[in-house]
């Protein structure tokens, strides 16, 4: 299900099979919105993304039987593996959903998604313990109910661990989920982490997940959709990823670069070969209505990310994936540097180099 190919640092290389074809890691999952995507299906796939993700709550309260009796594949148009949330975000933002999940495992099942994900309960990353306590024993419930209650068939299920900067509770969460035989296994809640750099936090939450689920299981990472990001998870061992910030920062005029973001309206020039900084001037650009723009950003920004996996992936085949992290420090390089220094010796320490 899962062949690893080449590894430096935590990081791997691998191919992950599924019903609907093989995604080579570490790979990025476009979020894809269900009902109306504004980027087109096709424009991504020839950027090389092999699968995308999509979310399997908004699918069933806007296009239940639909999508029973079509497939989400026919349903946004799309013949690759196609992953599906089922709801934890929605929960995350507004505090419940209204679906059950028994309901939202046999309908992932039912529309046949490639990559399944059990209802959590996120936990977020400002939580009270207490809060996080809670959400943690919820989630653990709902995996060995989610368990129970599938049919056999060949989607693959992901267990989700939860506990935010809470990492004892992190780390006990991610050894029962260990424990139940999920195919993919995938930290939630790091999302305002990654919004607020924080790095460090970030890669302590990763650590702990990675030493404590099986090494031969890939780990997704949700949310995570900027080019600072990228390569420390996958140096720290994540293996999937998945996002919009593609679209959302085509929304707000953010113009993604190999070094962070910028708003279009302080670019002189286009620093950029991708088909649409070709196709269009700065001028242009600027000068288009809201949603022509947001197309044209949206499709440079995949291209950035998509530029930005390929070369972390070449980066571990080359065994320099330590320099080219590095070098993605920008203007913090000293703090970055010693912020990584001390990620790696955690993980030296509990022998996740492989």
């Amino acid at each position: 299900m899962f062949e690893i190919i080449g590894t430096d640092l935590s990081a791997r290389v691998g191919r992950l099979k599924t019903p609907h074809g093989e995604i080579t890691t570490p790979a990025l999952l476009p979020v894809i919105q269900p009902v109306s995507q504004s980027i087109s299906l096709d424009a991504i796939s020839n950027l090389g993304f092999q699968g995308v993700m999509t979310n399997a709550y908004i699918t069933l309260r806007r296009k239940k039987d639909e999508a029973e009796k079509k497939g989400i594949h026919k349903i946004i148009n799309f013949n690759g593996p196609i992953m599906t949330d089922s709801g934890g975000y929605q929960i995350l933002e507004f505090g419940q959903v209204n679906t059950n999940l028994e309901q939202m495992a046999l309908f992932q099942q039912k529309i046949k998604s490639d990559i399944c994900v059990i209802l959590d309960k996120p936990t977020g990353y400002k939580s009270s313990r207490e809060f996080a306590v809670n959400n943690v024993k919820d989630t653990l419930v709902a995996a060995k109910k989610t368990l129970n209650i599938i049919e056999k068939t060949d989607s693959l299920w992901t267990g989700v661990v939860q506990g935010g900067l809470h990492l004892d509770l992190l780390a006990k969460c991610a050894q029962k989920m260990s424990k139940m035989p999920f195919d993919v296994y995938a930290l939630g809640s790091p999302t305002g982490l990654m919004e607020n750099y924080g790095f460090a936090q970030l890669g302590k939450m990763i650590i702990e997940t990675k030493k404590n689920i099986p090494i031969n299981k890939p780990l997704h990472l949700f949310g995570a959709g900027h080019p600072l990001t990228i390569p420390l998870a996958v140096s720290l061992g994540c293996d999937l990823f998945d996002s919009a910030s593609y679209v959302l920062f085509a929304r707000r005029n953010k113009y993604m670069t190999e070094n962070g973001t910028v708003n279009l309206t302080r670019l002189k020039t286009l620093p950029c070969l991708c088909s649409m900084c070709t196709k269009y001037s700065l001028k242009e650009i600027k000068e288009s209505d809201s949603l022509e723009r947001e197309k044209i950003l949206g499709l440079h920004n995949l291209y950035v990310l998509q530029k930005e996996i390929m070369m972390v992936r070449e980066a571990i085949l080359e065994g320099r994936l330590w320099e080219y992290t590095l070098s993605k420090s920008n203007e913090k390089k000293i703090q970055l540097r010693l912020q990584l220094q001390c990620l790696f010796h955690g993980l030296k320490k509990h022998k996740l180099f492989l």
